[in-house]
């Protein structure tokens, strides 16, 4: 199945993958602010249960 991801969530992907290892919420927010870019704690929180809903990305411990 074909999964569209907003902008936003693939910014988040794409952080992931750059880094190409799980990071905490934490650590993507700060990345996003080396991207002059910055999400919400509780952006990055459901953009992960999106993923893991969709198994684009699989998290441990949300």
């Amino acid at each position: 199945m074909k999964t569209r991801l907003t902008k936003s969530e693939m910014e988040i992907m794409e952080v992931l993958w750059d880094e190409g290892k799980a990071l905490t919420t934490s650590e993507i927010i700060q990345r996003s602010k080396e991207k002059e870019k910055e999400w919400k704690d509780s952006s990055v929180h459901s953009a992960y249960k999106k993923f893991n809903e969709q198994r684009c990305y699989q998290s441990r411990g949300i």
